[in-house]
């Protein structure tokens, strides 16, 4: 047993010593990179909440599938448009959120959306290629984002959540 211990604690030294360097690391980063995170990643601002949308859309998801049950919608450019996003999964469900980006980001959204991870609901604070998005909501949720319709040419919607970008996409085509 004594060797057993010699062996161990100088091994759990070392390694608390190596977490403790990394904490502090990250701690000295935090700072640099928290005002990028905060950023939101649409301009909700520019909405005003009290005014009613031109145009209510609802997009769901098709049950337990990694599917979107809208695949594309119309608008017009410059048009108030809210969409409202529900989770149909079975309750423990995988989770969903509803993103709306510039047409050829899809792919680069969805890798940053890794990187701003789980507590970020998989959105990508401050991504110019994001203009309009929803929460992360888990099954039978719902969660709605208002939005003016940007310039004409079609608009990708994806679910940034891993994995979920390839197939679970949609198109706004705006007029």
């Amino acid at each position: 047993m004594k060797r057993f211990t010699s062996v161990i604690i100088p091994f759990v030294a070392v390694t608390l010593s190596v977490v403790a360097c990394t904490k502090k690391e990250a701690a000295t980063e935090a700072p640099a990179a928290a005002p990028q995170a905060e950023a939101p990643a649409a301009a909700p601002a520019a909405v005003d909440p009290n005014k009613k949308a031109d145009v209510e859309v609802s997009i769901g998801t098709e049950g337990d599938a990694m599917a979107f049950n809208t695949k594309e919608f119309e608008v017009k450019a410059g048009q108030l448009v809210k969409v409202n996003f529900k989770n149909n999964a079975s309750p423990g469900g995988l989770q969903h959120n509803l993103l709306f980006v510039k047409p050829g980001s899809e792919q680069a959204v969805a890798n940053a959306s890794i990187q701003a991870g789980n507590d970020k609901g998989w959105v990508p604070a401050g991504d110019a290629n994001v203009f309009a998005h929803t929460k992360l909501v888990n099954a039978g949720e719902s969660d709605s984002v208002t939005f003016v319709a940007p310039a004409a040419g079609d608009y990708p919607y994806i679910c940034t959540f891993p994995g979920h970008a390839m197939v679970m996409k949609g198109v706004m085509h705006v007029k």
